[in-house]
């Protein structure tokens, strides 16, 4: 029996209601000393609990698609396959040293400045915006290569992070570890280094704002595209421009839309489990000051449909079990729309769902991607060059083997 759909739960709740009634019956009819007869009740009261707590699971999971599968649940999922160009033709067959003035401090439970040249640095700060007037945590990973004396003067490209909803940048930390990939991919080679910088989705924690300058309201869209890299240009030797951008969820669809509207500063994006079109909730409350317009301007299936393409390099993953509004029908909706002079790539997970786990599979080969898709790293005029790595293929990071996919909701939007 599949995980998602009625059968689970119908079956779940005639067992329910049976153990309710079975509950009811034998209550009185159990036999026995009293320590026998408190042991059977409680036995009884238990297998209600279980059963209850089984089917509110399963209904939970089945609205937001966390886990597309049995195997997906218990980690021996279908696996993350190759990446896919998608065009029209292909689509249906798709199934430091920190700057003190700045507030920078290490994560010494990362690394310790004697190991900064082997593991690189984790650094956080809290960012306070001149344009936008926001402050919010941010972690910013610098590679060992940074480090090296070879490199003193290189300029290292970006890659921006940024958490579904809700999240922190100290979550896409401890839970995504984007640090720990960046590390794994840059010294195999199968990766240029670069800076991994990860920020929250909503700054205001408790309201979902979709990375949107809100009409009378925070403007979220500006610090994440604005401030943050200001303070990242003024902080580190990076590259000014050619960054990339990736995100989870809520953090997929502002990776893409915020692509879309500032290609001058992201070249590439990569979406895990990400949506395309404007989103409503409880949490969000109004984003676009009750203009129609505004709403339409933040959907990236609208503006593919009604406006020119923008120069950029988009990479997707979605879980082929992820249904609803949001899942893989609103992915591929969104991949037929793509045309030059932009251009798409997708995963698809076979049995995937929309949790951790199967985001933290795609995330390495994401990083691949990124890398020869972002500027090459800058010198300072007259600075010696310094060589980049090499960037190989990387075969297919896989539970089992899959194909390419991915959605919203879930473990944190």
């Amino acid at each position: 029996m599949p995980l998602l759909g009625w059968p689970l739960l119908l079956t779940l709740g005639i067992l329910l209601a049976a153990v309710m009634v079975g509950t009811l019956v034998l209550w009185g009819r159990v036999r026995g000393p009293l320590a026998l007869r408190i042991s059977q009740r409680l036995g009884l009261l238990v297998a209600v609990q279980l059963v209850a707590t089984l089917l509110t699971a399963a209904a939970v999971n089945n609205y937001g698609y966390f886990y597309g599968s049995w195997s997906d649940l218990l980690g021996g999922g279908g696996g993350v396959g190759q990446i896919h160009a998608v065009d029209r033709h292909t689509l249906r067959h798709v199934h430091v040293a920190p700057d003190p003035r700045l507030g920078f401090v290490a994560d010494t439970s990362w690394s310790t400045p004697s190991h900064f040249a082997t593991k690189g640095e984790l650094a956080t700060a809290t960012v306070r915006g001149m344009d936008s007037g926001l402050s919010s945590p941010v972690s910013v990973y610098l590679p060992p290569q940074y480090f090296a004396a070879g490199e003193r003067h290189t300029d290292f490209p970006v890659v921006e992070a940024v958490a579904g909803f809700p999240g922190t940048a100290q979550g896409l930390v401890e839970r995504m570890g984007y640090q720990q990939d960046e590390l794994a991919q840059s010294t195999g080679g199968r990766a240029r280094p670069a800076i991994i910088v990860m920020v929250a989705s909503a700054v205001e924690p408790q309201r979902d704002t979709e990375c949107t300058n809100v009409p009378g309201g925070p403007q979220v869209e500006t610090f994440l595209d604005e401030d943050v890299p200001a303070t990242i240009r003024s902080t580190f030797r990076v590259t000014p421009y050619g960054w990339g951008i990736i995100g989870d969820s809520t953090g997929g669809y502002c990776a893409v839309k915020l692509a879309m509207a500032r290609p001058d500063l992201y070249h590439a994006a990569v979406a895990m489990s990400g949506y395309y079109h404007t989103y409503r909730a409880r949490s969000s409350g109004e984003l676009w000051g009750g203009s129609k317009v505004y709403e339409r301007l933040q959907s990236p299936e609208w503006l593919l449909r009604h406006e020119p393409a923008p120069p950029v390099r988009v990479l997707v993953s979605i879980g082929s079990r992820e249904g609803g509004a949001y899942g893989i029908k609103d992915t591929h909706r969104f991949l037929s729309l793509v045309r030059y002079p932009m251009s798409a790539s997708v995963i698809v997970i076979r049995n995937g769902g929309h949790n951790f786990a199967d985001w933290q599979q795609v995330v390495p080969k994401a990083l691949d991607w990124l890398s020869p898709r972002i500027t090459e790293p800058a010198v300072r005029a007259g600075s010696p060059v310094g060589k980049p790595s090499p960037v190989q293929r990387t075969s297919p990071v896989s539970r089992t083997s899959g194909v390419l996919a991915s959605r919203r909701g879930g473990s944190g939007r």
